[in-house]
């Protein structure tokens, strides 16, 4: 015969008994009830008055999904389906039911896997259901925050001391200085470059680091082959001195040519 799935008050540890009570009256408040309702929840002695809280299942699947955003949405309809197989309308969850559904919330954020034996089994609250069981609402219309909520400090967060410095004091600005010389004393807080220390730049570290390096200048083909050198096109600063060397060198070459010409006249014709 299978156990319904349902969980007092009574059975709740002292780590899930403050989270589940508290998203229980937010959860209350979502599905539309009055604050006199709440109070009349909270002032209630026995734990018989959590079945006296009945809303549809509708209503706690939109409150889940926006309380527990980091679940996935088939996650939570999984979880819903154990008390509502087909998550009708008309269908409603009591307060017992919505605890054991808390403790499976808890149990599959904490890395369980999903199964209905664990509604029994006792669980310690996450970092992020506790986080999220806390007043501060997603929707601030529903939200019931507490004045020493509003200024209350992260647990990991670390409290900074802001020490005060005299800007005018440069002798103390130095001495803190985490940055400054090993060398440096307090009494002469200026430290003496040694040469021996600055280490040498390479080569090509001085050329494309510190400073532009002249291109070489245009070699022409024909230097090329006069001095049985490869042939390349060399780089061009510009074109204009690219139309300017080629004529020299055009106008050198005709020269040549002409005077080989000349000598070639005389040795045919030597009378001349």
């Amino acid at each position: 015969m299978p156990r319904y799935l349902k969980i007092s008050a009574s059975g709740l540890n002292s780590a899930e008994y403050p989270l589940f009570t508290s998203n229980l009256e937010s959860m209350y408040l979502f599905a539309g009830a009055t604050n006199e309702s709440i109070e009349k929840l909270r002032r209630g002695d026995s734990d018989s008055r959590y079945d006296q809280v009945e809303v549809h299942v509708c209503d706690v699947k939109d409150w889940v999904r926006r309380k527990y955003r980091h679940l996935s949405k088939n996650t939570i309809d999984k979880i819903l389906r154990r008390f509502s197989p087909d998550l009708a309308v008309e269908d409603t969850m009591k307060g017992r039911q919505f605890f054991a559904m808390m403790r499976l919330i808890v149990h599959v954020e904490n890395g369980m896997p999903l199964k209905s034996e664990l509604v029994f089994e006792q669980t310690m609250p996450s970092y992020t259901s506790i986080q999220t069981g806390d007043a501060q609402e997603q929707n601030t219309a529903y939200a019931t925050i507490k004045d020493e909520d509003l200024h209350r400090e992260h647990p990991r967060q670390k409290k900074v001391q802001l020490k005060k410095v005299d800007m005018n004091n440069r002798v103390t600005l130095a001495r803190d200085n985490p940055l400054r010389c090993a060398s440096c004393t307090r009494k002469d807080m200026q430290c003496k470059i040694n040469p021996a220390n600055i280490p040498v730049l390479v080569e090509w570290m001085r050329r494309d680091r510190l400073g532009w390096t002249p291109r070489p200048r245009f070699t022409s083909c024909l230097h090329c082959r006069s001095k049985g050198s490869s042939c390349r096109l060399p780089w061009m600063t510009s074109k204009k001195e690219f139309a300017e060397s080629w004529k020299t060198e055009v106008v050198d070459s005709l020269e040549r040519i002409e005077d080989n010409v000349d000598k070639i006249l005389v040795k045919v014709d030597p009378e001349e």
